[in-house]
């Protein structure tokens, strides 16, 4: 896992998802949030696993985790997707690097 600091993140978009996602097109993404509700948005990379980014909503104190964001070099989104199963998350959508959501 690296170490190092939480980046801010700007909230990018990926093509045809329709939605607002911290992540760039060569990522897939499991929403667990909405993050249009938070002014600020705070991405820890190699988090969880390698290649596996959090995306934490802040509001004052209180920080929340809203994303997911796989690096498509290291995981398929069938693998993204098992990943997120092994775990027990059940994201609101995920959008693969191809900009298909599944709900």
């Amino acid at each position: 896992m690296a170490s190092g600091c939480f980046t801010r993140s700007p909230v990018l978009g990926q093509a045809g998802s329709g939605l607002p996602l911290p992540a760039s097109n060569e990522e897939h993404v499991a929403l667990l949030g909405n993050p249009e509700e938070f002014d600020q948005l705070l991405r820890k990379d190699d988090l969880l696993d390698e290649g596996v980014a959090g995306v934490f909503s802040l509001a004052g104190a209180i920080a929340e985790l809203v994303g997911l964001c796989f690096h498509a070099a290291r995981f398929t989104s069938a693998e993204a997707a098992t990943w997120l199963a092994e775990r027990g998350i059940t994201p609101l959508v995920f959008i693969s690097k191809s900009g298909e959501g599944h709900r």
